[in-house]
């Protein structure tokens, strides 16, 4: 029982990153990719990942690999913007499934045997609860990651103003792809 907790325990230390915890100046920054979709101030959508701004462009990659051209669209053009990280849903799924299968473990440890004479042809150990809280609850923490994970986008309202691209400006550079 005390191997099968630190054993847990381990599981859940690395599973959350806390081994491995570095001060973010040591670290080079990580591109992260958004996928965009702008409605213009026309009506007009467009679709792909967000390459780069600069404080008088936004330069959208199109999700198509043959288009060589990126979009560039002046803040003029640009009504609102939303951005969705890619594999974004693939990464709240796992996240829930491990926190979900993490809980229903401990909670089946921590519930113990059952009695044999009360429950009879019902009666568990505490290791078939662990087992059996990993699967229910790993399925729900998956279903309601993939949840979130759909669920979750930053929209920035622009509305062909420049004033509201720049107070948004800082931001938006951190999130594209390249400087």
């Amino acid at each position: 029982m005390k191997k099968t907790i630190t054993t847990l325990l381990a599981i859940f230390i690395l599973f959350t990153g806390f081994a491995q915890k570095q001060d973010s100046s040591s670290r080079a920054r990580k591109v992260r990719i958004y996928k965009s979709t702008v409605v213009e101030t026309n009506g007009k959508l467009v679709e792909g990942y967000l390459s780069r701004v600069t404080t008088d462009s936004i330069y959208i990659q199109p999700l198509s690999t043959s288009l060589s051209q990126n979009y560039v669209l002046s803040p003029d053009q640009v009504q609102s913007m939303k951005l969705k990280r890619k594999g974004r849903v693939g990464r709240g799924a796992l996240i829930g499934l491990g926190a979900g299968a993490i809980f229903g473990t401990v909670l089946g440890f921590a519930s113990g045997d059952d009695n044999p004479d009360e429950y009879w042809i019902f009666a568990m150990t505490a290791e078939e609860k662990a087992a059996g809280g990993a699967i229910v609850y790993g399925a729900l923490g998956a279903a309601a990651g993939t949840l979130i994970g759909a669920l979750t986008k930053k929209t920035f309202i622009i509305d062909g103003k420049r004033e509201k691209f720049q107070s948004n400006y800082n931001r938006l550079a951190e999130l594209a792809m390249t400087k």
